[in-house]
């Protein structure tokens, strides 16, 4: 007999407040109040990446210390989950309305998905405030282990 694991469905807003958004700010904080250089530890625990991987992209980047700029430039390198949103976002340029396609990229979704409730909501064009509004309404599905 199959051992059924329980599926979960929850807003992609809700997964997105649970795994991201305390990362984030806190990424944020760093990025806003470099003072002096952050070890590669300290980077790695930010940015969810291996010590190791930090020291690797520092050694092909020509990275001596990381400041604010080598921070943003091992991001842009890392292969964690939360690096790869960021990386997402920087290559949309950050814009201040995002279309249903940019949305669905950056943060990993299916683009019909995000269309069809950027549809519902009559939006072409979704203001970064209003972005959440748009994540909560698509859903997602999460096996937990039984």
């Amino acid at each position: 007999m199959l051992d059924a694991s329980p599926v979960v469905c929850i807003s992609f807003w809700e997964y997105f407040q649970r795994n991201y958004a305390q990362p984030l700010k806190e990424i944020d904080l760093v990025m806003k109040t470099f003072d002096a250089p952050v070890s590669a530890a300290e980077a790695a625990v930010f940015l969810q990446l291996h010590e190791e991987t930090v020291y690797t992209i520092m050694a092909r980047n020509d990275i001596k210390s990381i400041n604010r700029a080598e921070f943003l430039q091992i991001m842009l390198h890392g292969d964690s989950e939360i690096c790869r949103l960021l990386q997402r976002e920087c290559a949309c340029g950050s814009p201040i309305c995002y279309s249903p396609l940019q949305i669905a990229y950056i943060y990993g979704l299916q683009p019909e998905y995000v269309c069809a409730v950027c549809r519902e909501y009559g939006r072409t064009c979704v203001p970064a405030s209003e972005v959440p509004v748009i994540l909560d309404r698509v859903f997602i599905y999460l096996l937990y282990p039984a």
